[in-house]
């Protein structure tokens, strides 16, 4: 036992004079407590568009058995084209310390992705004590939503009449936008259309600014029709066990904005009407100059189904009509065999529908007509006799 006691004595003379301790013994538990390993990191927006809950509270623990507390106490953060930022706490005396800066991580125009938490410690040199630097750190996940997108002006119909709205909207300042949802309602139902952010197929982006035409509009287009729009941004992957899962377009996981407000426009068909728009899907490049009436058009699907992350899915858009093939502007029927149906026919120039007369016809027998001589007013008011044999022609011609 003495000789026991002599073998420790010798130890701590020894330590005493070359100034060595053993490593790790004086500085333990030292971890981040927030943000937790793996943890994601969201901020909202209201639906006024104010931020809440960007800043992230840092904190941590660690004990120190000297007794003589700590000289520095500091975190740093690395992310995706992040440069390490140091969030400072200073010294204290308390050898079982917790807590963290005053100052919150503000990840509000952060990329979203992974960052690298770490907190490090150094102890007050003093009696038995070395200064010893312990760190520790956690990796969190950043998927903040971006802010709701801002219209550049309400939708826009054509000045023509005709099946044709213009949307633009100012692009978002996340550089992590992937893209756009538009979303419509109106009397066809429900639709969606996907604009890529960066190659905003159908669309342009000048300034800035989004422009889009939306052409795709069953054949009896008249009502009012309700616009938002949503941007999806990049988000990294998820845990496991997160639930919903929402993805863009592309199949990568993505995180939902609030919708920006709604806008309505009304579209109301001339008198006569013409023949809508064509329908379909995007075609060629961006279009430089998208007007009512030109360039290529929104491809407008079903939708997509409900997301996640931004407040209700309060509208979705999907394919249109676009005309039956019928030409509105032909109507009556005449042959030899068949009753005469008393309609109107259209008599034109020959170089546009809209420039045609329209020549009522309710007032001839419902039998076919027996050489009778019929009035009908021509080419600026010009007046002609036809016999039957030319009416019939005409309306054969139509």
């Amino acid at each position: 036992m003495g000789r026991f006691i002599r073998g420790a004595l010798v130890g701590f003379l020894f330590a005493l004079t070359v100034g060595v301790w053993p490593a790790g013994a004086s500085v333990s538990n030292v971890r981040v407590t927030s943000p937790t390993s793996n943890q994601v990191l969201a901020g909202t927006y209201a639906t006024d568009g104010t931020p809440s809950g960007f800043g992230v509270n840092l904190r941590g623990t660690a004990n120190a058995s000297c007794g003589s507390g700590f000289s520095s106490i500091y975190f740093t953060i690395a992310g995706p084209k992040y440069p390490t930022k140091t969030f400072n706490v200073g010294s204290t005396s308390t050898n079982s310390w917790s807590g963290g800066p005053s100052t919150p991580w503000d990840t509000q125009p952060l990329l979203n992705g992974a960052y690298h938490v770490v907190i490090q410690v150094s102890e007050n040199d003093g009696f038995l004590c070395t200064g010893q630097s312990t760190s520790a750190y956690v990796d969190a996940k950043l998927a903040n939503p971006a802010q709701a997108p801002v219209w550049s002006g309400s939708p826009t119909p054509a000045s023509n009449g005709s099946a044709r709205v213009t949307l633009q909207w100012k692009k978002n300042t996340e550089p992590d936008v992937i893209e756009y949802h538009i979303y419509r309602s109106g009397p066809d139902g429900n639709k969606e259309a996907v604009v890529n952010a960066a190659s905003p197929t159908g669309c342009s982006l000048s300034s800035n600014t989004y422009t889009c035409t939306d052409a795709n509009f069953p054949s009896s287009y008249d009502g009012n029709y309700s616009y938002a729009i949503r941007a999806w941004r990049l988000r990294p992957a998820y845990n496991s066990t997160e639930n919903p899962k929402t993805t863009c377009s592309t199949s990568d996981p993505c995180v939902v904005s609030q919708s920006n407000d709604v806008r309505q426009v009304t579209l109301t068909a001339p008198t006569p009407s013409p023949t809508p728009s064509p329908s379909g899907s995007p075609t060629g490049g961006p279009s430089t100059t998208p007007t009512p009436g030109s360039g290529p058009t929104l491809g407008f699907g079903p939708p997509l189904g409900p997301v996640s992350g931004g407040g209700p899915n309060v509208l979705s858009f999907g394919g249109g009509g676009g005309g039956s093939g019928v030409n509105p502007f032909y109507s009556g029927t005449y042959s030899e065999t068949l009753p005469y149906t008393p309609k109107s026919v259209i008599v034109g120039n020959g170089t546009s529908p809209s420039d045609g007369k329209q020549a009522d016809t309710g007032g001839v027998s419902g039998s076919p007509p027996n050489y009778r001589t019929i009035m009908l007013p021509v080419a600026g008011g010009l007046l002609a006799f036809l016999s039957a044999a030319h009416v019939r022609r005409l309306l054969v011609h139509f």
